[in-house]
């Protein structure tokens, strides 16, 4: 297995939301309940991905079976699907998620995003004939550039304030980078009624271990991220 980046990422995003909320719940901005709440959603999201990786490695994700079922169109989806369901169906969970926003500073928000660099790994991995090169150009560039832009803002963020405003269109740009285009042009590398790519590495490379872990895991958390800020900003905005 060649060396990739992605395990490392799994591992940097976890930490940060565990130092948050210990440092949260230390301070007595999270209860212990609301803690918890955080801490289980983040162990169903890695045994997601667990279970994921799993059934990459045996070749079920790149079986025509599987594929028959588009699953660039939902895969990427379930996590954030899981998240939503859990916000909406547990207090505890919304509390503690709204916490976990409004007291950790914006700038570091903005700063886990940077990793979103790694993003040129993609890229890459393309040049060499090893990933798709439709993916890495409409989806890996993009991504690459706003984690270089989270450099700069975190930075002004950082030294002054940022106003809600300027916030929000910097998080709505990192979520349309992902929300909008990703599904639709991974499913279009793929065996199926809409497959336009197929120029080999197809899609299919994002279905094998270990780089199912980006599209199943850790893209959707980047979008998690950017959705928190944004629901937290429209939530403050209309109470005003």
């Amino acid at each position: 297995m060649k060396f990739t980046t992605l395990p490392l990422l799994v591992i940097a995003i976890v930490s940060f939301v565990v130092i948050v909320t210990h440092r949260l719940k230390k301070r007595s901005l999270l209860t212990a309940s609301e803690a918890r709440s955080i801490y289980v959603l983040l162990a169903v999201l890695v045994l997601l991905g667990i279970i994921n990786a799993s059934l990459a490695l045996k070749g079920i994700y790149t079986s025509a079976e599987f594929l028959s079922l588009l699953p660039g169109l939902w895969l990427p989806l379930v996590p954030i699907i899981l998240t939503i369901s859990g916000v909406l169906l547990f207090p505890s969970l919304r509390a503690a998620l709204r916490a976990l926003v409004d007291h950790t500073p914006p700038y570091q928000l903005i700063y886990l995003h940077a990793l979103r660099i790694l993003a040129i790994g993609s890229i890459l991995k393309a040049i060499g004939g090893e990933f798709p090169e439709y993916f890495a150009y409409f989806i890996g560039i993009p991504d690459m550039l706003f984690g270089l832009s989270a450099l700069l803002v975190g930075t002004i963020a950082y030294r002054s304030s940022l106003s809600h405003r300027s916030l929000l269109i910097w998080h709505l740009m990192g979520a349309s980078i992902i929300a909008l285009p990703a599904a639709p042009l991974l499913q279009m590398g793929l065996p199926g009624p809409i497959q336009i790519f197929t120029s080999e590495p197809t899609a299919q490379a994002l279905f094998e271990f270990p780089m199912v872990i980006a599209p199943s895991l850790i893209v959707p958390w980047f979008l998690l991220f950017n959705l928190m800020v944004i629901w937290r900003l429209l939530e403050t905005s209309l109470k005003k």
